[in-house]
């Protein structure tokens, strides 16, 4: 088995940390509709793609690092707009770290897609005197 070289490392320890940072530093109690969420999700697809083309493409080293660089920007917003999302949903902030686990996180992001914000759940039940 090969081991990995440093700069391998480095630029996974980057591609995990990326969204976790981006959960983490979310404090602006801005909610996300499913909408704009999807749309963000959208453009977190496109940049992993036009990346992976890049790094298959022979474009060279500098476009590759620019477009894996800005891929991780954009899994970082997507992280924060996950928490934005949950919190109009109804989903504790400490849930949308799930969003940054591989596989499992993609489970995460289809549930913010698809659950309803809390106002729209109907009416809250109150009882007048």
């Amino acid at each position: 088995m090969d081991s990995l070289e440093t700069g391998q490392i480095l630029v996974l320890s980057l591609a995990v940390a990326a969204p976790f940072f981006g959960v983490a530093v979310e404090n602006s109690g801005k909610q996300l509709s499913r909408t704009h969420y999807i749309g963000w999700f959208v453009v977190a697809v496109i940049a992993n793609v036009l990346s992976n083309m890049a790094g298959t493409q022979g474009l060279g080293q500098e476009v590759s690092m620019a477009l894996f660089l800005a891929g991780l920007f954009v899994f970082f917003l997507l992280a924060q707009k996950s928490v934005q999302r949950g919190r109009d949903a109804g989903i504790p902030k400490s849930w949308c770290f799930v969003v940054a686990v591989p596989v499992i996180g993609i489970l995460m992001v289809l549930l913010l897609m698809i659950k309803p914000p809390i106002r729209d759940q109907g009416p809250i039940m109150t009882e007048e005197y």
